[in-house]
């Protein structure tokens, strides 16, 4: 075909292949309302996503060096208190990483702290270092290296 498009048929291999991404009011109730329950349920996922290779998609797993270094900055900011500003720091930590690694999941992470930084304040900076560490070990649990 022209232009490099290449010619499916209808129904062949079209089974999509499956990434999370957390609805905004789960993300919502999360880092707001600090819902345990669901920060089990969405973070096993993501933990299980991060921690294999997506062969269709093309996509590493995220190393745990790289997970790491983002929770180890989060541990920090924990004990000193919460600060705006270093919590804001962490979007670029997170764009660095995600741009020197263009086939990782780490890029979805990145995305994914892009909508959740937002929502975090004073009163809720707890729920979002318990849904951090809850995808760190997750990520462990299922492989993460």
């Amino acid at each position: 075909m022209a232009n490099g498009q290449q010619f499916r048929r209808p129904g062949y291999n079209t089974q999509p292949t499956q990434v999370y991404t957390p609805t905004d009011a789960d993300l919502d109730k999360i880092i707001k309302e600090g819902d345990a329950g669901l920060i089990n349920q969405v973070c096993e996922k993501l933990g299980k996503l991060y921690a294999t290779d997506n062969k269709d998609l093309k996509i590493k797993k995220l190393s745990t060096s790289q997970i790491r270094k983002v929770f180890d900055r989060i541990q920090r900011m924990d004990v000193e208190g919460f600060d705006r500003n270093q919590l804001q720091l962490l979007r670029p930590m997170l764009a660095y990483a995600a741009g020197r690694n263009k086939d990782g999941w780490i890029t979805d992470l990145q995305k994914l702290m892009e909508k959740v930084i937002p929502r975090v304040e004073a009163n809720n900076f707890k729920n979002f270092v318990n849904f951090f560490e809850a995808i760190v070990a997750y990520h462990r649990l299922h492989g993460g290296d």
